[in-house]
């Protein structure tokens, strides 16, 4: 009973984790403010690469899960030349929902990756220390961007892409490197999931796919990497605690639930930025160790004294106001 329950919830683990490393290659995206719905078909790209080298040739599966971050860069680099470029927000949106059902269709209908049976018979090689790992690995390189000019000029296109390209930003460059890391990404997402399942059909990589690549990153958050993370954990955990309270219940239906409550009462999501800036303010130094070090406590009820080079420290030292007072 124990060993059933251990590879039960690594089962789940595995599970979580492959949600989490394709919702990192849309937070990559978020980013830059770019909106896909076509990651799912990079994801599909990805498990497809890995499972005909798992299939098709005598290679480890790990030269697979090389293929598909390949691929999965290459169909991104390609989604984002011909629809980033060219289209912003709501169109950019349609755009990639046209790319990814063009990539569906492209897939059914190829006899050589097995037309809408899919390919059959992968390796199961992914386990859950593997996928934990991968998504530690990806969280560190992707924490690393957010801190490099890249990252900064990403940000700058998330606020304003016409400030951005006035101020120097070349955004055609920053949007193809975006895209590029996103499909690495969720291109390894796939391929890790096609060794996970033990097969790869086209009505996995669907549209409804691409809509639920985004309930993580909506419910946890997309203003921190950890938001991903946090989002998969609850997306993956709350269908496993109504299916032991309830029959079985369509995740679709779980999915739009947890949008709607998150838009409700959690728009910006369940990981905030401002919310690890008062946890660090809530730990910091009280008044009482501020006293003991020579600092003098701060009022609430009194205003901030002014800063600047045109603050004044004492009121009296104001030759304006002493001018005044004489008077």
């Amino acid at each position: 009973m124990s060993q059933l329950l251990s590879d039960y919830w690594l089962h789940f683990a595995t599970d979580v984790a492959i949600l989490a490393l394709a919702a990192l290659g849309l937070y990559v995206c978020f980013i830059a403010g770019q909106f896909s719905l076509a990651h799912a078909a990079l994801m599909g790209g990805g498990a497809y690469a890995a499972g005909a080298i798992a299939t098709k040739t005598e290679l480890p599966y790990t030269v697979g899960f090389g293929v598909a971050i390949v691929v999965g860069t290459l169909l991104s680099l390609a989604m984002g030349a011909l629809l980033a470029l060219r289209l912003r927000e709501f169109y950019l949106a349609i755009g990639t929902l046209a790319f990814n059902l063009a990539v569906i269709v492209v897939i059914n209908n190829n006899d050589s990756l097995g037309g809408p049976t899919g390919l059959l018979g992968i390796s199961l090689e992914t386990t859950a220390n593997m996928a934990l790992v991968a998504v530690a690995l990806v969280v560190v390189a992707v924490h690393l961007v957010e801190r490099t000019r890249l990252g900064r000029a990403m940000r700058a296109i998330h606020d304003d892409e016409t400030m951005a390209a006035a101020n120097g930003v070349r955004v055609w460059r920053v949007k193809l490197a975006t895209f590029a890391i996103s499909g690495a990404i969720t291109g390894l997402a796939g391929g890790m999931h096609a060794h996970f399942l033990g097969l790869a059909r086209p009505d996995h990589y669907g549209f409804a796919h691409s809509t639920e690549l985004w309930v993580p990153v909506i419910v946890g958050g997309a203003s921190l990497v950890i938001g991903p993370l946090i989002g998969a954990f609850v997306v993956g955990i709350v269908p496993e605690i109504l299916n032991r309270q309830l029959d079985d219940v369509d995740p679709l239906i779980i999915s739009g639930a947890l949008l709607i409550l998150a838009a409700l009462f959690r728009p910006s999501g369940l990981v905030r930025r401002g919310d690890l800036r008062r946890l660090r303010e809530r730990f910091a130094s009280s008044p009482a160790d501020a006293a003991e070090d020579g600092a003098q406590p701060a009022d609430p009820e009194r205003p901030p004294a002014p800063s600047g080079p045109m603050a004044v420290a004492d009121p009296s030292a104001d030759p304006i106001r002493a001018s005044e007072g004489a008077r």
